[in-house]
């Protein structure tokens, strides 16, 4: 969560207490919320409260995990190519042949990085 700084009121607390509730509970489905702070007996401090995950936008299908059981090394699948050939080492990673080929391609040359 994160947390900004509004600044001081100062009207009546019994005011702004409420006030903020009104706003609390028209804003709640969005997650953030605002939160009051009493500093002294004449001031206020308002602040917003907020997730940091909220403003994403999870577009897109999510990356399939390749050969769950095992971590796979860039080097390990080219080696797998070379004796099997693409077709067999894409089923046996559980993924599509064009799949396989784009990230090994967005690996480069990074041999040790798991795919």
């Amino acid at each position: 969560m994160k947390y900004k700084l509004i600044g001081i009121m100062n009207d009546d607390p019994s005011v702004i207490h409420d006030r903020i509730n009104i706003i609390n509970q028209a804003i709640a489905s969005s997650g953030i919320r605002l939160e009051l702070t009493d500093i002294d007996e004449e001031s206020i401090l308002l602040g917003i409260n907020y997730p940091d995950d909220k403003n994403t936008r999870n577009a897109g299908r999510k990356r399939k995990a390749i050969f769950p059981g095992r971590e796979v090394t860039v080097r390990e699948v080219r080696q797998m190519i070379k004796e099997k050939g693409p077709v067999q080492t894409a089923e046996f990673l559980g993924i599509g042949q064009a799949t396989l080929y784009r990230r090994l391609r967005e690996y480069g040359d990074h041999e040790d990085w798991i795919l």
